[in-house]
């Protein structure tokens, strides 16, 4: 059973937010314990790279600034 998180993300790469309709999924991973997932399809016009800034913000949170991730 899948279990989503009581308040909807807020998702950044590169600095700005990734459209609401984008996101498909926001929870507790399967079979793991305390192990959030976001599943999104990614839209166009994010700039490609290999160290591309992320952010999540949930609940009036904003994760770390210094995560990365991976675009072609």
């Amino acid at each position: 059973m899948l279990r989503n998180t009581e308040s909807r993300p807020t998702v950044r790469i590169g600095g700005s937010d990734v459209p609401a309709g984008s996101l498909l999924f926001s929870g507790l991973a399967p079979e793991f314990v305390g192990l959030y997932q976001i599943n999104l399809i990614m839209p166009p016009g994010f700039s490609a790279g290999n160290a591309v800034p992320i952010q999540i913000v949930i609940g009036g949170v904003t994760s770390r600034a210094d995560a990365t991730i991976a675009l072609e």
